[in-house]
């Protein structure tokens, strides 16, 4: 079982190690039928206190399922295209399906043309390309569109706030655990979007 959160393994035995949550209150929320969160996104959610994590433990996970998806969803920082769009991401994503996600747009100066934007970014990407604000709403519609079209699964994907788990939020009307902190989200968070699952 998956945190709802994060989406990271449940756990009862460690409290150190990420997924950790208390074995009564897993039993009784499940007995209840209640959304089920880890220990840190419970602390994040309602008292507003965040953990670090250990990178080589998401790493690990993050390579695994990265083989399950035949698409892709990159997320990328509009106003830091070449720190969020890595190297070792696209290395990864080589000869796969991949739709590129500028975030964040709604920050822009208004003199900013998105034309001018979306030429630029295909000079250096080969592929669909939205323009999107998760926090405003701008081109989700669209970006919804296009996933419920392929009909398959989409693997959403990106460096830390870049605002995956906020386009997740978004797009399937759900929540999520959200927060300005790096290493929110820390595994697999699976939502359904009409006939696609993300």
């Amino acid at each position: 079982m998956r945190c709802s959160g994060c989406g990271v393994e449940l756990q009862t035995t460690d409290p150190r190690s990420p997924g950790y949550i208390p074995k009564e209150v897993l039993e009784r929320r499940m007995k209840e039928g209640k959304e089920v969160l880890c220990r840190r996104c419970f602390r994040a959610r309602h008292y507003g206190e965040y953990e670090d994590i250990r990178l080589r433990d998401f790493l690990v996970e993050y390579k695994y399922v990265l083989r399950e998806f035949e698409n892709h969803i990159l997320v990328v920082d509009i106003f830091d295209v070449e720190g969020t769009m890595r190297e070792e991401l696209l290395r990864i994503l080589s000869g796969k399906k991949v739709i590129l996600v500028l975030n964040k747009v709604d920050l822009l100066p208004k003199y900013v043309r998105k034309s001018e934007i979306l030429m630029w970014i295909q000079e250096k990407f080969e592929g669909e390309v939205f323009l999107i604000s998760a926090r405003r709403g701008y081109g989700i519609a669209s970006l919804r569109r296009r996933i419920s079209a392929g009909g398959k699964a989409h693997l959403i994907l990106g460096c830390t706030n870049v605002g995956k788990s906020s386009i997740l939020k978004e797009l399937t009307e759900s929540e999520v655990t959200v927060s300005p902190h790096p290493g929110t989200t820390l595994g697999l968070i699976e939502r359904k979007l009409k006939d696609s699952k993300i």
